[in-house]
């Protein structure tokens, strides 16, 4: 039993999609990362949250951690990179194909409209 592969995912908190999404679409990756948070308008303790938040999910490496938390990992990321699209499809912003490949699919909506994302994690961040 102890191979046992787990299939449902976990529920997150919104805090815990804000600190995924926000990650992924990190500054490295995003070249309007600051228009995102300019729109975001964080008090400090919403930036001290996230920051926990981040701190908690620890350090993003599926490969070099053992496969059961490897995949939940990635399970993790896919759950919120997929629902963030979603959200994109029911405002017209995205079409089905867009979701074929979703790091880069949630990297182009920031950089075409960092108000949006800013919306989403918003919305997130009050489910917290």
């Amino acid at each position: 039993m102890g191979r046992f592969i787990k299939t449902t995912k976990p529920v997150l908190s919104g805090l815990e999609k804000v600190a995924i999404l926000l990650a992924e679409i990190g500054p490295s990756f995003n070249s309007n990362y600051d228009r995102l948070f300019e729109a975001l308008h964080l008090s400090d303790d919403e930036m001290k949250k996230i920051r926990k938040a981040m701190k908690k999910l620890g350090t993003y490496a599926p490969s070099k951690v053992p496969y059961e938390i490897g995949m939940e990992q990635i399970n993790r990321e896919q759950t919120v990179l997929m629902e963030t699209l979603d959200f994109g499809k029911r405002l017209g912003i995205f079409t089905e194909e867009t979701k074929t490949d979703t790091s880069n699919g949630v990297q182009n909506l920031v950089n075409q409209n960092p108000e949006y994302i800013a919306n989403v994690l918003r919305n997130w961040l009050k489910d917290s």
